[in-house]
């Protein structure tokens, strides 16, 4: 007896994929050369593309379509009696597990260890340092700042007197004092 196997398998042949992709490549290059020897306006190269599309769609649908290969597998059946079928007889093979009973003895066993713990720890010791008495800081105050880079005076409670340095600095109450040393006064806060 005889048995026909049919299988069908579809698939893209590597070369017509490859073929499709430079025509692509040369339909591009047609139409940028037609274009540029031709002088072609806007509309005539619109017309040319579309043309171009149009062939290049209708090759690229001949070359891509699947192949279809039919292979025809034929075997030969054999109706052979089949034999008896004789049953296997494996041996069992038993285990006993004796449990021996006797008699138990639980004893328990507690010491006493009457032992103290001694632990030696080190402490620091800190030696007093004798106190310094500091003199007493006097806050002088002022109510003008000025600025010798800058020859211009605030009031101390403007933000541009904050951000004079220190080494630059002059502190006073009175006006006067920078008026008569030609500085200017601040914009900002006009004193």
């Amino acid at each position: 007896m005889k048995s026909v196997e049919v299988s069908v398998r579809k698939f893209l042949d590597p070369t017509n994929i490859l073929l499709s992709f430079l025509i692509a490549i040369a339909c591009a290059l047609f139409i940028i050369a037609s274009t540029a020897t031709f002088q072609l306006d806007n509309y005539a190269s619109l017309i040319l593309t579309s043309i171009m599309i149009g062939f290049y769609t209708i090759i690229v649908i001949f070359l891509l379509s699947p192949e279809k290969i039919q292979r025809i597998y034929e075997r030969e059946i054999n109706d052979a009696i089949p034999k008896q079928v004789q049953p296997v007889i494996n041996p069992v093979v038993r285990t006993i597990v004796r449990t021996v009973e006797g008699p138990t003895v639980i004893k328990k066993v507690v010491r006493t260890v009457h032992k103290p713990v001694i632990r030696k720890v080190q402490v620091p010791i800190f030696l007093e340092k004798p106190k310094q008495i500091k003199a007493p800081v006097h806050k002088e105050t002022y109510d003008y700042v000025g600025s010798t880079l800058a020859q211009v005076y605030h009031k101390k409670s403007c933000r541009f007197s904050k951000l004079i340095k220190h080494k630059y600095q002059i502190k006073e109450n009175d006006k006067k004092y920078f008026t008569l040393r030609g500085y200017k006064r601040c914009e900002y806060c006009k004193p």
